[in-house]
């Protein structure tokens, strides 16, 4: 399974092309702007989209990501892992929120996180980061 982190746009130009795959997609967008909808091009691959709304902030500023849209991650992940052959996470500009969460789910189910980690494209947002790993050793305990 590959983990990619994508922007917005490309999330959306992705969604209009045909894939293979099968693809899991997670959509963190602005606290005031409306997802995409990336599952309506049957040949894209697309057979999931998780939708969330967060600002690109730390820990305890307003819109931060919360424990709950964290576990959402967790949960989305651990049941769509079986399925996909894919995992996208995308957010507005594609470097900070997406690549923490990407970055989470790497080292959760790979156990390395260094392709994010060691990119100079990606500056991941660590309050995303270390509130979706927790979710997945919470989930994972549950």
């Amino acid at each position: 399974m590959t983990i990619e982190v994508m922007s917005r746009v490309k999330a959306i130009e992705f969604a209009l092309q045909e894939h293979n795959d099968r693809i899991a997609v997670v959509s963190i967008s602005d606290p005031d702007k409306a997802s995409p909808e990336l599952l309506g091009n049957s040949g894209s691959g697309i057979f999931r989209q998780l939708k969330l709304h967060f600002a690109d902030v730390d820990v305890n500023q307003t819109n931060c990501i919360t424990d709950e849209q964290a576990h959402n991650i967790a949960g989305y992940i651990l049941e769509a892992r079986d399925n996909a052959d894919r995992i996208i996470v995308h957010c507005e500009a594609g470097m900070s929120r997406s690549a923490g969460v990407a970055a989470a789910i790497m080292k959760f189910l790979t156990g390395s996180d260094f392709a994010i980690f060691d990119s100079p494209r990606y500056r991941p947002n660590m309050t995303c980061y270390r509130k979706v790993l927790n979710a997945f050793y919470d989930v994972e305990d549950e």
